[in-house]
């Protein structure tokens, strides 16, 4: 990072491993957005989102495309491929504003589907009462709550700089001062355990629910449909914590102050995984055997008129004159 030389404490990434990883985060980043853009063209123009249910699904989906375009491959894969941050000061900062609040949304977006499943499946009498008005001000919530947490970085509580590959921008975990310090630990209990914690808890209580049989069927959501969604939803949360695990190791390994370069292994699959995240939604539907699969799978079918041959006419010797 040419405009950071002196403020960047991590020691950039040994350039024998730039072009292996900066290709691996435009090809995954690519996956990510190709898939996305399937997943929310489909549920757009399906009859999917007659049920409610889905619209955190595309809620889900358009914070993964985002991560996957405007925080992603396009700035960090071509960083990489060149050894160093391409875009300047500002939009370091812009850039990791943007994967803060994309990331964040993800995972508060994973805590309401949690919680909703939860309500349908364990709660019915509670579930029926969920109205279009309360998922429109779930997934305000997740808008909204990704701001909250994304902006103060930017106006001196915590701080935005350099990652530890020295090649992309991202939050600063390092306890350098005491604002930072204390945004840090605000957000990492409040920002990110808290809903970890929360999704985990309601994912479990909705698939391991004995309540199926009270559940009503939703437009369009049989009583089979309803418990294979819950099910699909756990599988979804179990997969984004999977990914993320890298850089849930990169971020022990930045708060235990083990130095200033990372392992190679944790440096490397840390942005790759962060980046194959965004490919989890649509992958994770296309596994499960619910009615988005069917829609998704459906979509790719090229319908073609049959051509009608029209049958050969036979003279008549009447006609002949």
């Amino acid at each position: 990072m040419d405009h950071m030389q002196g403020d960047c404490p991590w020691l950039p990434l040994e350039s024998e491993y730039c072009k292996g990883l900066g290709a691996g985060l435009i090809v995954l980043g690519t996956l990510g957005a190709g898939l996305n853009g399937w997943l929310i063209s489909t549920l757009l123009l399906s009859s999917l989102l007659n049920a409610k249910t889905h619209l955190l699904t595309l809620n889900l989906a358009l914070a993964s495309l985002g991560r996957a375009v405007l925080a992603g491959f396009p700035f960090t894969g071509t960083s990489t491929l060149a050894g160093r941050w391409l875009f300047g000061p500002n939009c370091c900062q812009l850039f990791a504003f943007l994967r803060q609040f994309f990331s964040l949304a993800q995972l508060i977006n994973l805590a309401v589907i949690a919680v909703e499943r939860a309500l349908i499946v364990k709660y019915p009498r509670i579930g029926d009462k969920l109205s279009v008005r309360i998922y429109v001000a779930g997934i305000t919530l997740c808008w909204l709550s990704s701001v909250a947490w994304s902006i103060p970085p930017l106006t001196g509580w915590g701080r935005y700089n350099c990652d530890p590959t020295g090649m992309s921008c991202d939050l600063d975990w390092r306890p350098i001062s005491g604002s930072q310090l204390s945004y840090n630990l605000c957000f990492l209990l409040l920002g990110g355990a808290l809903p970890a914690m929360l999704t985990l808890a309601s994912a479990w209580q909705a698939v391991h629910s004995k309540n199926m049989a009270a559940v009503r069927t939703e437009r369009g959501l049989s009583h089979v449909e309803q418990h294979a969604l819950a099910k699909a939803a756990m599988v979804l949360i179990v997969t984004f914590l999977l990914v993320w695990m890298p850089h849930a190791l990169q971020l022990l390994w930045i708060l235990t102050g083990k130095g200033r370069t990372l392992p190679e292994a944790l440096a490397i699959m840390s942005p790759l995984s962060a980046e194959a995240s965004t490919m989890v939604p649509t992958l994770v539907y296309l596994a499960c055997p619910t009615r988005v699969r069917g829609a998704l799978m459906g979509a790719l079918v090229v319908t073609r008129r049959p051509i009608k041959r029209r049958p050969r006419h036979s003279i008549r010797l009447t006609e002949i004159k």
